[in-house]
């Protein structure tokens, strides 16, 4: 316990010291930002609840949040830890299928050399919880089990190589994660963030 909590005295400190340098100085890198986009479900049972949900007219909304840290270890390489989650409400009436998913993931960020493009590939460590209520079930909470899997982006990030104390970037992320029994979840996602 005592090492995670001065890891994190560490990093808070290292961000707030790099927030107002240039990306040239920065060693390290905060990102927070909103996301939204589509979740193609593996299970049955999620898509089953998503049907009954869907007789007739119903409302939809996917939204997320990703916040990550960044670590230069060279100029074009950066260490790359953060968290994301998207949430995809949907619901008519009463009735509704809600749906949580989260992950946590590691990786090396990279930038070509073309501007403040830059790609990453991480391994991430998720879940995704149900709450599900209808005609047929009252109030349902689910989890599935937790997944080993990847995260992808493809990012353009305004601040690179600038002296901008904070400035937005654009991306996207496909993320694959196994949820048992042979299921997989697949996240297609675009965001905005902010970079400090």
């Amino acid at each position: 316990m005592k090492k995670i909590i001065i890891t994190a005295v560490i990093l808070f400190c290292g961000v707030f010291a790099s927030a107002g340098s240039s990306e040239s100085k920065k060693i390290v890198r905060t990102d927070i930002g909103l996301a939204s986009g589509i979740p193609f479900y593996g299970s049955s049972s999620v898509t089953d609840g998503n049907d009954r949900v869907n007789g007739g007219d119903y409302n939809r909304i996917i939204i997320g949040i990703n916040a990550d840290v960044t670590f230069r270890l060279a100029e074009p390489v950066r260490l790359l830890v953060g968290a994301d989650s998207l949430c995809d409400f949907i619901w008519n009436g009463s009735d509704y299928s809600n749906h949580l998913d989260y992950a946590f993931y590691v990786g090396l960020k990279v930038y070509p050399g073309i501007g403040g493009l830059n790609s990453s590939i991480a391994y991430a460590l998720g879940r995704r919880t149900d709450f599900l209520n209808n005609d047929v079930e009252d109030t349902v909470i689910s989890s599935s089990a937790w997944g080993n899997g990847f995260r992808i982006s493809l990012e353009y990030d305004f601040s690179y190589r600038h002296d901008f104390a904070a400035a937005p970037a654009l991306g996207m992320y496909y993320r694959c994660m196994p949820r048992g029994s042979s299921t997989y979840d697949n996240i297609l996602a675009a965001y905005v963030s902010l970079s400090f």
